[in-house]
């Protein structure tokens, strides 16, 4: 059997179910816009690959033989599958799905999005969980194409990503300066000198949103003094706390640590700096409703936040 499968035209298949239900050549010839020498011919060959005669003509219609018989509920069965897995995108219901989302993306993420995404995936999609990874020196390309992550946050610039990946605008930052101190009165304009003079944390793995701010800096004919780079954001607070650092942070997370450690965030002169997130993912994913889904949860999360998304 395992033979005459390989070896049969799957294609028959609706003929014979279309000849089980119609029990004549001439109309499911009408219906396949097909002639009836192209029918008889089709059900020959079934006839001949299968070793029975399948269906008998009387003055009625055409008999199915007790072969066909045992064989019309399966192929019909058979035919409503295929029918729907054709003609039918999968459907994602949030408030019932039980799955997993593979996000990856950098400590902004985590510390300004997720908690709020959080919330709001435990109201309306309480199956539904993330697995989040950190950013590596990827161009996210692999990885989506063998589907190892679902979706990619990263920068617009500096050029992180795979140009050949389907993404979308996430949510627009400006970046601030960041003491343990105030540097200013609250009403006058942060001087430019205090950023020569003064050293800077460097929180950033691949330095997306620091280069940003090095672009400004050198613009202004300014270089700044790096004294310790980390790889996030999780070490800033004490690091501010024992020394007299600096720090350039997105706006969301200078705010954050100034509102629970007491830190003073600087508004910068002459056009802040300013940097833009993306949602990336692969094309042959563009299809998938859940990850529509899920974009769409991460857009009105920026929104409630107030993060411009341009």
């Amino acid at each position: 059997m395992t033979s005459l499968f390989h070896r049969f035209d799957l294609n028959l298949l609706r003929i014979f179910d279309l000849l089980m239900r119609e029990r004549s050549v001439s109309r499911v010839a009408r219906q396949l816009h097909l002639s009836q020498s192209t029918i008889s011919h089709s059900l020959a060959r079934l006839r001949e690959g299968l070793g029975d005669p399948l269906f008998v003509s009387t003055r009625s219609g055409m008999l199915p033989t007790p072969r066909a018989q045992a064989m019309a509920q399966q192929i019909r069965d058979s035919m409503q599958l295929l029918e729907q897995s054709l003609e039918r995108e999968p459907d994602f219901d949030p408030a019932t799905s039980r799955r997993v989302f593979r996000i990856a993306a950098g400590s902004y993420f985590e510390l300004i999005i997720l908690p709020a995404l959080l919330l709001r995936l435990a109201a309306v999609a309480p199956g539904v969980r993330l697995d989040v990874s950190e950013m590596s020196a990827s161009d996210y390309e692999h990885e989506l194409e063998r589907q190892h992550v679902d979706l990619v946050i990263g920068f617009e610039q500096p050029v992180h990503l795979s140009d050949k990946l389907s993404s979308c605008p996430f949510l627009t930052e400006q970046l601030e300066i960041l003491s343990a101190c105030p540097l200013v009165n609250a009403e006058d304009e942060l001087p430019l000198d205090i950023l020569r003079e003064r050293a800077f944390i460097y929180p950033s793995p691949w330095g997306h949103s620091q280069v940003i701010m090095d672009d400004w800096c050198r613009q202004r004919g300014i270089e700044r003094n790096v004294g310790i780079r980390v790889p996030g954001f999780i070490a800033v607070p004490p690091l501010l706390q024992s020394g007299d650092w600096l720090v350039a942070l997105p706006t969301a997370v200078s705010r954050y640590f100034a509102q629970y450690y007491g830190f003073h965030a600087h508004t910068l002169p002459d056009n802040p700096p300013w940097f833009r997130h993306m949602l990336a993912w692969h094309p042959v994913q563009a299809g998938d409703k859940g990850l529509q889904w899920l974009r769409a949860q991460l857009l009105l999360v920026a929104d409630e936040l107030a993060l411009t998304v341009d």
